[in-house]
């Protein structure tokens, strides 16, 4: 039977970029943002480079998941 109870979590790898790289990444955005005021500025607090998507993760697999990426 599937349980529709059930809550998922989008779930995915990421590295994230030193404080240097974020400063560059807002300079340009701004600047952008500046040429084209359609553009969508995303906060500094979630830029990330993703390594690997997961998806959405039933969230009862978590605890397994971050136990299987621990032993990387």
């Amino acid at each position: 039977m599937h349980n529709t109870d059930s809550t998922k979590q989008r779930l995915f790898f990421a590295l994230m970029p030193p404080k240097n790289i974020e400063d560059d990444i807002l300079d340009f955005t701004n600047n952008f943002k500046i040429i084209n005021n359609n553009v969508k500025v995303v906060p500094r607090e979630k830029y990330h480079i993703t390594l690997f998507f997961l998806g959405d993760v039933d969230s009862s697999l978590v605890p397994s998941i971050v136990k299987a990426i621990k032993k990387i």
